[in-house]
């Protein structure tokens, strides 16, 4: 590997636009929103083909971090002894 590469053979350049439109995305999903693909690639053609590759994954992620955090959230506020769901036995 060379100097200033990472894993992916891409190197370390960063394009700011992209990390922008991340954050928005990421965001905008954490808030149910639901994103519009091809109104990102109309507004951001340059950065489209990354976007559209990236958008799934993103999506999938903030549904993991939604029931990790229900799951945790479960776990802190156990069931009373003697009740069953909604249900007081």
């Amino acid at each position: 590997m060379t100097e200033g590469s990472d894993s992916s053979g891409r190197g370390d350049e960063t394009n700011p636009l992209l990390a922008e439109l991340t954050e928005e995305i990421t965001r905008r999903l954490q808030a149910g929103e639901v994103i519009e693909p091809d109104a990102y690639a109309a507004q951001h053609p340059d950065c489209a083909g990354t976007l559209r590759e990236l958008l799934p994954t993103m999506e999938h992620l903030i549904e993991l971090g939604r029931t990790v955090a229900r799951e945790s959230q479960a776990e802190s506020h156990p069931e009373s002894p003697g009740s069953f769901g909604e249900s007081v036995l």
